[in-house]
């Protein structure tokens, strides 16, 4: 136990060193677009008793409550301090490094493993580099890593409560980031058929769908009330859609606004201005675009505009900075990450933690790259890779047996 313990504190005080050298070597670093005119602002209108109001002055429909939240609490306990909230940040990230190390021992069962997986997730450049800005990203990935470690503790041990907690856990991710809220349905397809449609499987995959849905049901209902309209989390959908859905508007943010058309309201008519109208009006757009697209190029157009986006999924940014290095670190670490899946699969059964990982990875993906890719996307998968990736060394036995493992 004692060794167990020290195998966990290590890299955890490495990602603690490297993350507080980081923030003490970029004291100045400006607040994301999002923070300063959305996140911050709903943070103080509701510390104010106003609600969750933005910059602009109306109700959120488009973030969700999460990271306001925990802006707000910040706020309270150490006025609205942004070294303070990096800090705080940064200690959540060290302790997502601990949760990937937990998914990891769970997985493997292997020191050797679990160890390697969390040098490579403390010393990743990205993370580091994310829990340092104050945005959404690093609770994110604390959540959704936490949530997957507690479905893992599900399918080991066969507890329904494990299932529920999982599922209410993903909703609350979804509060903070709306991307996972169709992985339960996938997870429990998988779970069902990992199980040939047993009654116990179908419990437990209900269990983590109705778990997720009471997750997100008071925002939902918070947005009914507000808006009349059925907004499970957040109506914002639609520009994203609009970004991905020509190979024009792939780009950095400000150049592609400049470039931006809109069809005329003959083609695509506005229906409202309500937050689904406006959502409904975007998505109209982007399936015009793809239809028009299809029409000019056929099926290799399209082909072509989708590998595109897959491929950017790991290294583009919103600014078109720092892309090659961003690509270079994610196909290395996708690279590690392939490596240990092929090492880990010669051995049967493949552990349930290795399937886990490849389909928040695959939904992440496609989900992305379905609407607009951008690297820092990928955020909330890197402690799954790095997960994967240690799978690369040699498996050494802590007397549980593999199949025990997942």
């Amino acid at each position: 136990m004692r060794v167990r313990k020290a195998v966990f504190a290590v890299p955890f005080v490495l990602a603690l060193f490297l993350r507080f050298a980081f923030i003490a070597a970029t004291p100045e670093t400006p607040l994301p677009p999002d923070t300063e005119t959305e996140y911050d602002p709903m943070a103080v209108n509701f510390l104010s008793g106003k609600g969750f109001i933005s910059g602009d002055g109306k109700p959120d429909h488009t973030r969700g409550p999460g990271f306001a939240l925990f802006l707000a609490g910040s706020y309270a306990l150490f006025g609205r301090n942004f070294p303070a909230v990096r800090i705080e940040q940064a200690v959540l990230d060290c302790v997502t490094v601990l949760l990937a190390m937990l998914f990891a021992q769970m997985t493997f069962c292997c020191l050797r493993r679990t160890l390697l997986a969390g040098f490579l997730i403390a010393a990743n450049p990205l993370l580091v580099y994310a829990s340092g800005l104050v945005g959404p990203e690093t609770l994110f990935v604390l959540f959704f890593t936490l949530s997957l470690v507690v479905f893992l503790a599900g399918m080991k041990t066969g507890r329904a409560g494990l299932f529920l907690c999982a599922g209410v856990l993903l909703g609350w991710t979804c509060l903070i980031r709306s991307t996972p809220l169709l992985l339960p349905a996938v997870l429990s397809v998988w779970l069902v058929a990992r199980c040939r449609f047993s009654r116990r499987a179908l419990a437990h995959a209900a269990l983590l769908c109705l778990g997720c849905l009471a997750g997100i049901a008071p925002w939902t209902a918070r947005n009914w009330v507000v808006f009349r309209e059925f907004i499970p989390t957040c109506a914002n959908s639609g520009s994203n859609f609009l970004r991905g859905s020509s190979l024009a508007y792939l780009g950095p943010r400000g150049e592609v606004e400049a470039r931006m058309t809109l069809p005329p309201a003959s083609v695509v008519p506005r229906l409202g201005e309500s937050p689904k109208a406006v959502d409904s009006y975007l998505w109209r757009i982007g399936l015009y675009n793809y239809r028009t697209l299809y029409q000019e190029n056929g099926v290799p157009g399209i082909l072509k505009l989708f590998a595109v986006k897959a491929a950017r999924f790991w290294f583009a940014t919103d600014s078109g900075t720092r892309e090659k290095q961003t690509g270079l670190m994610l196909v290395c670490l996708l690279l590690l990450a392939g490596a240990g899946v092929a090492r880990t699969a010669r051995i049967r059964p493949v552990p349930d933690g290795v399937w886990t990982a490849l389909l928040c990875i695959g939904y992440f993906w496609a989900a992305h790259t379905a609407l607009f890719p951008l690297a820092r996307y990928t955020l909330p998968l890197l402690p799954l890779l790095c997960v994967l990736a240690s799978g690369i060394v040699p498996r050494q036995e802590n007397g549980v047996s593999p199949s025990s493992a997942g």
